[in-house]
């Protein structure tokens, strides 16, 4: 999977290394921060029903003959009969697509961060009207041979970072590119483009996964977070160890821009 990756832009040094997590001010999820963990979920949670979606089946010659072997080696025999047509017409089976995304689903689970703070509709989508909290994190990663950037997580488990695709066409399915059929993974809608996300993908592990204390570097209130609540908050992040700065939204007079207030 070597294409459209956050560890290119990292390269190429038009992306400062932090990412945005967007938090609903809950104490299971705060546990969860205060613990260095993150939770890696499957796909069947997320607020999107087009996640996973795809063409089953690309229409390259090698894509096809490919399905062709692997069918003929299984036993199933496709002679007399317009094969290619046969195997193109699967791209049209809503029940073989959903077949492959669950499969996909099984194998993989997914952090989702942003590249940007002050989206207003990631504060009122995600944080429950602004009453929530952004963590920020900055990850030590490697780059890999394929570009590809890599944090361990947990047991010496390995996570990818890519920058979602946005397009208003699907991607395909080819058989023997993982490369290319990753992007299955993170690819969306246009419509979802100003979430600027970046996706933390881990392949045989779910759940909760460890991560390194010093990752997280910030925490970001906001607007309507309680501000009684606050000092409790900055004082379980000291108590834990956590050596962070913090932050506040504020509204900018005049204006609909966010604004960003050390506290």
């Amino acid at each position: 999977m070597g294409l459209d990756l956050h560890a290119q832009n990292i390269i190429n040094g038009t992306n400062d290394q932090f990412l945005f997590r967007f938090e609903k001010y809950e104490t299971n999820r705060l546990e969860t921060v205060l613990n260095s963990k993150l939770f890696f979920n499957n796909i069947n949670v997320f607020n999107d029903p087009y996640e996973f979606t795809h063409f089953p089946i690309a229409k390259t010659s090698s894509n096809l003959l490919a399905y062709k072997n692997e069918l003929e080696n299984a036993g199933i025999s496709l002679e007399g009969i317009d094969w290619k047509t046969f195997l193109l017409s699967k791209n049209d089976d809503s029940d073989f697509l959903l077949e492959n995304i669950k499969a996909l689903s099984n194998e993989y689970t997914i952090v989702c961060f942003s590249k940007t703070w002050d989206e207003h509709l990631l504060w009122s989508h995600y944080t429950q009207g602004h009453t929530g909290i952004c963590y920020v994190y900055g990850f030590d990663f490697f780059i890999t041979e394929d570009q590809r950037a890599v944090i361990e997580v947990g047991n010496k488990l390995q996570a990818s970072l890519f920058d979602v695709i946005y397009s208003n066409v699907w991607p395909e399915f080819f058989k023997e590119q993982e490369e290319i059929s990753g992007r299955i993974l993170y690819t969306k809608s246009l419509v979802w483009e100003y979430e600027k996300e970046v996706r933390m993908i881990l392949r045989g592990g779910s759940g909760l996964q460890a991560i390194p204390k010093e990752t997280l570097k910030a925490v970001i209130f906001g607007m309507k977070f309680k501000e009684s609540e606050i000092p409790e908050v900055k004082n379980r992040f000291h108590s834990n160890g956590f050596t962070l700065d913090f932050y506040s939204i504020k509204m900018k007079l005049g204006s609909y821009e966010l604004g960003l207030e050390k506290i």
